[in-house]
C-alpha cells in the first residue's frame, strides 16, 4: 500500500513539474521571463497599498512595466532605477532591501507608479499612451497555467477624462 502512495505521488510531482513549459517562470514577455522569484520580491511592496494586490495583479504590472519603462525611455519621460530607489529611501522603506540593494522587480514596479504620476500632468500623455498600447498588443506574454489571463486592455492605460493637465 504504502510503494503505491509514494508510486502515486511520483506521477503528481511529475505531473505539476509538466504544468509550465518553464518551471520557475511566471511569465515570459517577448521571450524574456519573469521568475517565480522576481513575482515574490516584487510582492514585497504589497504592505504599501491600501489593498494590496495578488500576485496576478503583481504580475500583470510587471509585464506592463516591461513595455511601459521601456517606451517612457525612448519618448524623454524615462524614469532610471535610482530615481526608484531614492523614492524608495524617501518612504524610509529599507525593509523591502535584500542584502542592502532594493530589488530590480520593486524598482520596476516604483518606476511604472513614476512614470504614471509623470501623465497625470503631461499634455502629451494621451500619444505616450496610443505608444504603450501599440506596443503592448504587439508584446508576446506566455503565462505559467498557475495565474489568470494577462489583463492587457488599451482602454485601462488611459488617464482619465477628470484628471487635470499640466499646461
Amino acid at each position: 500500500m504504502k510503494a503505491r502512495i509514494a508510486a502515486g505521488l511520483v506521477v503528481l510531482a511529475g505531473l505539476a513539474a509538466g504544468c509550465s513549459a518553464h518551471p520557475g517562470v511566471a511569465a515570459t514577455v517577448d521571450g524574456q521571463p519573469i521568475t517565480m522569484t522576481e513575482l515574490d520580491e516584487a510582492t514585497t511592496l504589497s504592505p504599501m497599498y491600501q489593498t494590496p494586490p495578488t500576485p496576478d495583479v503583481v504580475l500583470n504590472r510587471l509585464i506592463d512595466s516591461r513595455v511601459f519603462i521601456d517606451v517612457a525611455a525612448e519618448n524623454g519621460m524615462g524614469v532610471s532605477s535610482e530615481e526608484a530607489a531614492q523614492f524608495l529611501d524617501s518612504l524610509e522603506a529599507e525593509e523591502l532591501r535584500e542584502d542592502g540593494q532594493y530589488p530590480d522587480p520593486v524598482l520596476d514596479l516604483i518606476r511604472l507608479n513614476l512614470i504614471h504620476e509623470q501623465l497625470q500632468t503631461d499634455p502629451n500623455a494621451e500619444q505616450f499612451l496610443d505608444k504603450v498600447s501599440e506596443r503592448l498588443e504587439d508584446t508576446d506574454v506566455e503565462l505559467s497555467p498557475r495565474f489568470s489571463q494577462w489583463q492587457f486592455s488599451a482602454d485601462s492605460i488611459r488617464v482619465p477624462d477628470w484628471v487635470e493637465r499640466g499646461q
